[in-house]
């Protein structure tokens, strides 16, 4: 199965080249082999939580890679561990899969005509449930 990666920019000039790649991944491979399988794909960076969706599944966001203050990664599925043929059910001529980081500074800022100190989704102790916040708001639609 072919499946083309893509992810945000994460810095200035970043932008430059595409990021797109496209990957050979077995039928039978899991869900979880295709998170590892970013978590190499995407920039090493320190406390930053990765959502990895896709248009070609029912349920947008296959999960998360989460980097703690080390750069290490650990992955957390949002759907079930099912093979890659199985998961993807929805144009499988053109497989895409995204990235989209979130670092704690996406959900803290000044607001500049007061100088008040605004945090979004306050209600949430780590970032990965900040993030979880945000893409329900959003649903994934990035």
């Amino acid at each position: 199965m072919t499946i083309e990666f893509d992810r945000a920019s994460v810095c200035m000039g970043d932008d430059c080249m595409s990021h797109i790649e496209k990957r050979e991944l077995a039928d039978t491979a899991l869900a979880s082999d295709l998170l590892y399988c970013l978590s190499k794909y995407v920039p090493s960076m320190h406390n930053v939580v990765w959502t990895v969706y896709s248009p070609n599944i029912t349920n947008k966001i296959i999960g998360y890679i989460i980097t703690d203050n080390q750069g290490k990664s650990e992955i957390e599925l949002n759907i079930g561990n099912a093979s890659l043929s199985e998961l993807f059910t929805i144009n499988l001529d053109n497989i895409t899969v995204f990235c989209k980081y979130y670092h704690q500074g996406s959900f803290s800022w000044i607001e500049g005509k007061t100088g008040k100190h605004i945090e979004k989704h306050s209600d949430c102790s780590t970032l990965l449930e900040k993030v979880k916040s945000e893409c329900k708001v959003y649903k994934c639609s990035m």
